[in-house]
């Protein structure tokens, strides 16, 4: 079997040996097993920026062997403050046109994968496959720039459409010209082959966003930590992840309040960081919740703790169309643990909970009441939803079943 080299470029995720121990996202998660694949050299491209906690990994370039067959070069560039800003844009645009100038130093691969966000990416990574002839497939996980326009009404709504006309026209170009595109979902795929201006074809694919198996967890790794939480009566809420501008967590303190002032026995553990922390611990202080717990940044290993005492896991997201058309890391990862799903945008995810009897989809604070009271209430049903969320996650969301396929047609895809 003659070797393939496979180039993953993305920006943005958690690498090996960051801080805090953190949890490996799709283009990590896929580097690992496409390198357990036969005959594969795998390198993967990624920025010196932590995305996640606003801070370099190192202020140089810097290549890191990960495996025998699996490089991680990291580019610099500029990094930024905020998740929102035009220095955010710089620093996408400049770690892009340095895989474009960079690459030219490195033996080229038979295949190149790279995820869309970012545009600057997808185009210069489009463009270098053209010049030398080598087959990209673009990982669509995002409708920007789309979703730039959704937060604006009036006539700074329109200004904002005609702001990003570039930035359609070069995803365009970039999709157009893409050997083959995957979509986290069908709506997302979708949503970029009308980018392309084409029908879908053999190289099109859905491969859903996944998680890792580690077993459904069975004992705490740190009973100091999270043992208090053992035997707790009701029902155990969760959320880890970014406290950002795209979550709700406004309805859910409203619905814990309800359930402290009806005496249901309701526990939420809000785990993570980002700008709408300390809005959410003002929030939690002055209307005096003891049912609200919000421990801060989680690694790996305290999710598998949560995921051991929890009932439920909170997919707290903004009803919006991004939402709505996709199922981010976080909704794979709560069935992982087989968790039950709380649900508030629609769409696909809605489709998965109603499906499989593994969840509730709620719209405003009264109706995720409702569903926790009820819960809480009917141990039975609770215990039935997290068996199917498990039941589910192994059919259709574990890394080592999805991405291995992945793999194998990002394979299919390389030069002959």
């Amino acid at each position: 079997m003659t070797k393939k080299t496979v180039w993953l470029i993305n920006e943005g995720e958690n690498l090996p040996g960051d801080d805090n121990n953190p949890r490996l996202q799709r283009m990590g998660l896929l580097a690992y097993e496409v390198s357990k694949l036969d005959g594969v050299e795998v390198v993967w491209w990624q920025s010196t920026f932590n995305h996640y906690q606003k801070k370099f990994r190192c202020h140089e370039d810097k290549t890191v062997q990960l495996k025998d067959n699996l490089k991680l070069i990291m580019l610099h560039s500029y990094g930024y403050n905020k998740n929102v800003c035009l220095r955010r844009l710089a620093h996408e645009w400049k770690t892009a046109y340095r895989f474009y100038k960079q690459a030219e130093h490195e033996p080229l691969p038979d295949v190149m994968v790279t995820a869309m966000p970012t545009i600057a990416q997808a185009h210069y990574v489009v463009k270098f496959g053209r010049k030398h002839g080598i087959p990209v497939l673009v990982d669509l996980r995002d409708l920007n720039p789309d979703v730039f326009v959704s937060p604006f009404r009036g006539l700074m709504r329109q200004c904002v459409k005609i702001g990003i006309k570039p930035l359609q026209w070069m995803l365009g170009n970039a999709l157009k010209h893409a050997d083959g595109l995957i979509g986290t979902t069908e709506p997302y795929l979708s949503w970029g082959l009308s980018y392309a201006k084409r029908p879908k074809g053999d190289n099109d694919r859905v491969f859903f966003v996944s998680y890792s198996d580690s077993g459904v967890p069975t004992k705490l790794n740190d009973e100091a930590k999270w043992g208090k939480y053992l035997g707790y009566e009701g029902i155990v809420c969760c959320y880890f992840g970014q406290f950002g501008r795209l979550m709700d967590f406004d309805t859910v303190i409203d619905a814990a309040e309800l359930c402290q002032k009806n005496g249901v026995k309701a526990l939420f553990l809000l785990c993570g960081e980002g700008e709408l922390l300390e809005h959410c611990r003002g929030q939690v202080k002055e209307r005096g919740l003891s049912n609200v717990e919000l421990p801060g940044w989680v690694n790996k290993t305290d999710i598998a703790d949560i995921g051991f005492v929890a009932d439920a896991g909170l997919m707290a997201y903004q009803n919006d169309e991004n939402f709505n058309m996709q199922m981010p890391n976080k909704f794979s990862e709560y069935l992982s643990l087989q968790l039950a799903i709380l649900l508030q945008p629609t769409g696909v995810m809605e489709k998965v909970i109603a499906d499989h009897q593994c969840g509730v989809r709620y719209d405003n604070a009264q109706n995720l009441y409702e569903a926790v009271k009820s819960l809480a209430e009917d141990r039975e049903k609770l215990e039935l939803y997290k068996k199917n969320s498990r039941t589910v996650f192994e059919k259709y969301f574990s890394v080592e079943k999805i991405y291995k396929e992945y793999g194998e047609y990002i394979i299919k895809n390389a030069k002959k």
